[in-house]
């Protein structure tokens, strides 16, 4: 296992976790903004909606830098293991 295999087991680990929350948290914009778009209008809401995403895989990535490089000190074959 090469460092790169490494880091992708941590990051696409990562990814689905993320993705999972942005698809979960979409869908609940989307059924929030059905009931409050006379108040907000639709473009607040898919800014609102972009904004939350875009925020999400940042905290997201920057959550996996720490188990990634823990994961690059240790035994490659032990790391993957783990992942």
């Amino acid at each position: 296992g090469s460092p790169a295999r490494v880091l992708m087991g941590v990051f696409s680990h990562a990814a689905l976790l993320v993705g999972g929350g942005i698809a979960a948290g979409n869908l609940i914009l989307a059924i929030v903004a059905t009931q409050v778009t006379q108040i907000y209008p639709w473009r607040f809401v898919t800014v609102a909606l972009l904004i939350t995403s875009m925020v999400m895989v940042a905290v997201g990535v920057l959550a996996c830098v720490v188990p990634a490089r823990r994961a690059l000190r240790i035994n490659p074959t032990e790391a993957l293991r783990q992942t």
